[in-house]
């Protein structure tokens, strides 16, 4: 029996994003997402912002969204975690739509297909807790069939009217 396959495609996961009607893509320096940053560069129609750090990148994604764009932010789970505080502000005060990407970076191989709490990894452990703490919904993405829930993951967060967050718990290849 062949073990499943825990790769994301990026060109897949990025063609998601533009059917739910992506505009522009704000990597916080991820080299995990890599795959979709190159994805997202090379498309004419998406603009792509590099930020310094997460919060940088929540706040870029913010004003975009409140001019009337739809963007997607990629950062890191260390970065994710450093930005509960802002995301938590972008659903309950602000109350603003936005889909983010976060790598689990130092997830082990072999905790994939797994739950993501019993990793050994605190910045692997602590993410979902962190995320359920201050109320922001998540989906966790490990395989090229969960793809099929980004368009759900979109719909949330418009009709919730907060930020959504993909855990991506294998970087997008």
């Amino acid at each position: 029996m062949a073990s499943p396959d825990y790769t994301l495609p990026a060109p897949s996961l990025f063609g998601r994003f533009l059917a739910n009607g992506m505009t522009h893509a704000i990597w916080a320096g991820d080299p995990l997402q890599q795959a979709l940053y190159d994805a997202a560069a090379a498309d004419p129609a998406t603009d792509v912002l590099r930020s310094a750090s997460g919060d940088a990148a929540l706040a870029a994604a913010f004003g975009l969204q409140m001019g009337g764009c739809q963007p997607v932010v990629m950062m890191q789970n260390r970065a994710l975690m450093n930005c509960l505080d802002t995301l938590r502000a972008l659903r309950f005060d602000a109350r603003i739509p936005m889909l983010v990407t976060a790598t689990q970076f130092g997830r082990e191989p072999e905790n994939f297909g797994c739950d993501t709490v019993s990793s050994a990894t605190s910045a692997v452990n602590c993410v979902e807790p962190g995320l359920e703490a201050v109320g922001i919904p998540y989906e966790i993405l490990d395989r090229a069939e969960d793809l099929e829930r980004v368009d759900a993951c979109f719909a949330q967060a418009r009709a919730a009217a907060c930020p959504m967050v993909l855990l991506l718990g294998h970087p997008a290849a």
